[in-house]
């Protein structure tokens, strides 16, 4: 098998765990992982470990060619899927024979965070509709800290948090809408 991402290098088995086999592109860096390879390994893997938040480990550098890459088992079309959770890419998966390319680095990564035993599911609608709304959600804290600055939109969300735990929360929301006339109470 070629290398989707460099013409002519032939990827060459290496061992990347402990009974589980990928094949590598010596010149990218880059791996295939064929579904059946993966499902053996998990099969045998044990349980499933807890993920690691992005904070707790090291910064590692992946690369992520903007470029449309083919299966090198079937010549299937690779499929882009974010992974999400902090980690800033996406893993290729063939829409014909399930094999999944990891560009450099992007295995070491999902396995410093253990999601390498989560990658079926990072294909699943379920994850794709929680990274969906994640970014939807960092985008609107980015406009609001935009709009009102670091500081103040700290200060708004410090507020917010204090409001929703009193216990005269509601009468509270009530009396800034009366105030911001909003709304007008009886």
């Amino acid at each position: 098998m070629e290398c989707p991402l460099c013409p002519g290098v032939r990827l060459q088995q290496e061992e990347v765990e402990n009974g589980l086999t990928m094949l590598t592109c010596a010149h990218c860096l880059g791996r295939f992982l064929p579904s059946n390879t993966y499902f053996d390994w998990l099969d045998k893997a044990g349980p499933n470990r807890p993920e690691r938040p992005a904070q707790q480990i090291g910064p590692i550098e992946t690369s992520e060619p903007n470029q449309a890459k083919r299966c090198p088992d079937c010549s299937g079309i690779l499929v882009a899927y974010k992974v999400g959770r902090d980690t800033g890419f996406s893993l290729d998966r063939c829409f014909h024979c399930g094999g999944i390319w990891f560009d450099a680095n992007e295995w070491e990564t999902l396995r410093a965070r253990n999601l390498h035993d989560d990658i079926h599911r990072i294909f699943s609608k379920a994850w794709q509709e929680d990274v969906r709304k994640t970014e939807l959600v960092r985008q609107k804290e980015q406009r609001l800290r935009q709009t009102f600055g670091s500081a103040d939109y700290d200060e708004l969300v410090r507020v917010k948090q204090w409001l929703d735990e009193h216990p005269k929360s509601r009468e509270m929301y009530a009396f800034l809408m009366y105030e911001a006339n909003i709304v007008r109470l009886p």
